[in-house]
């Protein structure tokens, strides 16, 4: 059975006002959610809700990851041609030189 906005409110609410080691949180949890939700039901929904974050949480980091990447590999690349340019320049000079 899903959830309505009413019920993930006061579940939220109820969340934010028993703390997480109380005991009998669920069941607390459960009577302020009403509608015959049950502790199995509001531990389940908070399990799910949980995992929703975590998966968003492990998506942000492998984009950040991602980004991360892309910025080191173009300053790497960056440094490389910077290199590069060095090494040519002084190339040049030794070659004029001789």
């Amino acid at each position: 059975m899903s959830w309505s906005d009413n019920e993930n409110g006061r579940f939220e609410q109820a969340l934010a006002d028993i703390e997480a080691d109380h005991p009998g949180r669920w069941q607390l949890v459960a009577e302020a959610v009403g509608g015959g939700r049950t502790a199995d039901d509001v531990w389940r929904h908070y399990l799910k809700l949980e995992g929703d974050t975590d998966d968003m949480g492990a998506s942000n980091r492998a984009a950040r990851r991602r980004q991360q990447y892309r910025r080191n590999r173009g300053q790497q690349q960056q440094q490389h041609g910077a290199n590069a340019n060095a090494t040519a320049a002084n190339n040049r000079l030794a070659d004029s030189s001789t």
